[in-house]
This record gives C-alpha cells, sequence and structure tokens, in this order.
C-alpha cells in the first residue's frame, strides 16, 4: 500500500509540473528574453529570410561582420560610393620653357586608403609660325611625386591648325595612402624654335581601392 501511495504521489507531482508548464507556453509572446540562456539561439535557430534590415540596429554591422570579397557590385548602392579627387583649373597664360624643364601646372590628391588613380591631363601646343621643319618640338612630362609616368614629343605633326585643340594625356596609376603631387612639365629641345603650352590643366581621381 505504501509502494502504491508513493507511486500516486509521483504521478500527481508530474501532472502538476506538466500543467504549470503548458500553462506558462500558451498562447503567443510567452518566451521573453530572460528566459533564454546567453548565448543559446544559434545559427540553426533561425528561421531563413527571417532577420531583416529593420531588425539590425542602425550602425551595428561593421566590416569584421562582413565576409572579404562576398559584397559585389550589385551589393552596393554606387550613390553611396565617394572617392576623393582633387583638381587644378587651367592656366590662361601660356608656360614658357625657353631655359629648361618648367613646371606648367600642379595638384595634390590625398587618399585615406591604396588605390587606383586615374589622372588626366591637357594641354594645348603653341608653336610659332615661322618655325622650320624640325624646330617645333619639346618634351611633355607628366610626373607623380617628381617621377615622369608619362613622356610625350610633340614634333613636326603638331602644326598651328591643331594648336587650339586640347592634347589628352591619360594614365592610370596604383598610388600608396597619402598625399601625391602631381605636375605636368614641358621643356624645348635644344633645336626647337620659339614653342610653349597653354592652358594645361590636371584632374586625378581615385577610381577603386
Amino acid at each position: 500500500m505504501k509502494k502504491r501511495s508513493i507511486i500516486v504521489s509521483y504521478a500527481a507531482l508530474t501532472l502538476i509540473l506538466t500543467a504549470g508548464a503548458a500553462q506558462s507556453l500558451s498562447g503567443s509572446n510567452t518566451v521573453f528574453s530572460d528566459d533564454i540562456v546567453d548565448g543559446q539561439v544559434k545559427f540553426a535557430d533561425i528561421k531563413p529570410d527571417a532577420v531583416t534590415s529593420s531588425r539590425i540596429r542602425t550602425d551595428a554591422v561593421n566590416t569584421s561582420e562582413v565576409k572579404d570579397n562576398a559584397l559585389t557590385g550589385a551589393d552596393v548602392n554606387e550613390e553611396a560610393l565617394s572617392f576623393p579627387t582633387a583638381e587644378v583649373d587651367s592656366i590662361s597664360s601660356p608656360c614658357f620653357a625657353d631655359s629648361g624643364e618648367q613646371t606648367c601646372s600642379t595638384t595634390n590628391i590625398t587618399l585615406a586608403s591604396p588605390g587606383k588613380v586615374l589622372i588626366m591631363a591637357t594641354y594645348i601646343w603653341n608653336s610659332d609660325s615661322s618655325a622650320e621643319v624640325g624646330e617645333q618640338s619639346g618634351t611633355v612630362r607628366l610626373k607623380v611625386d617628381g617621377v615622369a609616368v608619362e613622356t610625350v614629343t610633340p614634333g613636326d605633326n603638331i602644326h598651328d591648325n591643331s594648336t587650339e585643340y586640347p592634347q589628352p594625356i591619360l594614365e592610370l596609376q596604383d598610388l600608396a595612402a597619402g598625399t601625391h603631387t602631381i605636375s605636368l612639365t614641358f621643356q624645348e629641345n635644344n633645336a626647337a624654335s620659339d614653342v610653349d603650352l597653354r592652358g594645361s590643366h590636371i584632374v586625378a581621381t581615385k577610381i577603386s581601392a
């Protein structure tokens, strides 16, 4: 009889605990944050596509939470991208180079991080209309931090009727973080007649990391 009483007591206790648990979880919104052990909600517990942008705190996702090379062009808003740009206005007076190399225009670009920089320089070749064949020549250099990255030598194929049009120089450079000086220089050749540049212009833009 005593054994039977113990069995009945255990059964009653089980019913009470079960009923209590069932009652505490009935309805909706019955599990609160303090009911979950810290760190116990795992990846497998989250329904696919269940976490939306409205569930993520603003500025909560940092670079450390993004897998390297995981974002593609489709994931980036083009209007959100911004790169530093440096520019120098056109010089109205000619750049004379009667005595050695002369800097015609210069500008600086400061990069917060390394990247590719597209440099676009233009100039107008201005030669003496009375110059003989072989006398209209000079050297134009595009320099980055004092080092020539592109050299152009206009010659006899440049005549007066083409001096009104800007001559372009395009150069793509991989530059480190920091400030870089970009310049356009000109030097007459020894046998050259009166030749100079005018309207030189430089634009440098970071186009990618």
